[in-house]
């Protein structure tokens, strides 16, 4: 690439626009990222100061912060269970009856498949059980000739 392909001077930049994305960025991104720095300093420096009893105390509000998400998506997973287990109990009452007609449907189109393959594969078999008998029929031929 030269420098054909770009323009030498580039626009100036819109000073309202800028100063309103200025003071964007400032509220959005750099105000909300030093509160968090200075709370996460702040907590270290209570944590590195606490006395024993003190940081057993933060130890233990550190377990409780650190279990409410187990807990809350344990919760979550207990009602999609209970649910299931509502559902499968509303199905067992309604569902044998249609359970009975499907196992019966299927039955029947067993007998039906068997009936089928049986018609397809008969005229293999009356063409192999005839060569086997001619064959059998020209051994036992060949025997008494011997003979």
């Amino acid at each position: 690439m030269n420098n054909r392909d770009y323009p030498s001077d580039l626009p100036e930049r819109n000073p309202v626009t800028y100063q309103q994305h200025r003071k964007e960025v400032f509220w959005q991104i750099t105000l909300p990222m030093l509160i968090v720095v200075i709370l996460i300093l702040g907590m270290t420096g209570i944590a590195v100061s606490a006395t024993a009893g003190q940081q057993s105390q933060w130890a233990n509000i550190s377990i409780i912060w650190l279990a409410i998400p187990s807990l809350f998506f344990g919760l979550v997973f207990f009602i999609i269970l209970a649910g299931l287990i509502y559902l499968v109990t509303r199905l067992l009452g309604v569902l044998p009856p249609y359970a009975r007609l499907a196992q019966d449907w299927l039955v029947g189109l067993r007998y039906k498949v068997g009936e089928v393959s049986d018609q397809a594969v008969e005229p293999i078999l009356r063409v192999e059980q005839t060569r086997v008998s001619m064959h059998t029929l020209i051994q036992h031929m060949r025997r008494d000739q011997r003979r």
